[in-house]
């Protein structure tokens, strides 16, 4: 073979070899997409413990019992980040110790917040998860890990939103109601629907 002729075949090598690479590159790619897609959708959401609804329905409720306005990160529920499950009866004795008056059996307003989102189904906490998740990752924050201050300040400032939303209905007195209260969850999906839209400013997810 020539020195040209070689040259030629080296230099053809060097192609294939970068459009091998090229396209290895680009299957990785839609590998990532493919499973960022499946990580964040309602099916994941509600069927993987780790990270979905079992693991938010707790994490938020760290968040709501969190004071967000003094800066006071104490979550109730710190075993949920070592991926320890707690039972409802748990999660509800917790809440309950901690914010129901037993002589007026009514519950204070942070107590009020967590019930509504403890009562949330699952697609409608879906809605806000989204949410707060692309608000967290727009500042390089981790949605998964605690004291994020985006989903901090927008799981307070919905679930006051609910609050208020209740209030109009009729629901609670003051910021509170009282146990056992009467439907109450039938108002949740319409106060979902409108209020996280107008606060996060962030797209709804897909339907699935």
């Amino acid at each position: 073979m020539s020195k040209n002729k070689a040259q030629k075949a080296n230099v053809r090598a060097k192609k294939a070899n970068v459009r091998a690479k090229d396209r290895q590159i680009e299957r990785a790619r839609e590998a990532a997409q493919f499973k960022t897609k499946r990580n964040t959708s309602l099916v994941h959401f509600t069927t993987n413990e780790k990270t979905g609804y079992e693991f938010w329905l707790l994490h938020g409720t760290n968040y709501l019992m969190s004071s967000y306005e003094e800066g006071l990160w104490s979550p109730v529920f710190p075993e949920v980040y070592a991926g320890k499950a707690v039972t409802r009866t748990e999660l509800f004795k917790r809440v309950l110790d901690r914010h129901l008056n037993t002589e007026t059996n009514q519950l204070s307003p942070v107590g009020t917040k967590v019930i509504l989102w403890c009562s949330l189904k699952p697609k409608e906490m879906f809605a806000l998860v989204v949410r707060a998740r692309t608000l967290a990752w727009a500042k390089k924050g981790e949605p998964l890990a605690q004291a994020q201050p985006e989903i901090w300040n927008f799981l307070h400032t919905v679930m006051d939103e609910f609050t208020k939303s209740l209030d109009g209905a009729g629901k609670t007195e003051d910021g509170k109601f009282k146990l056992p209260s009467d439907q109450y969850g039938q108002e949740l999906p319409q106060a979902v629907a409108e209020t996280i839209a107008t606060l996060s400013g962030v797209a709804g997810p897909p339907s699935d």
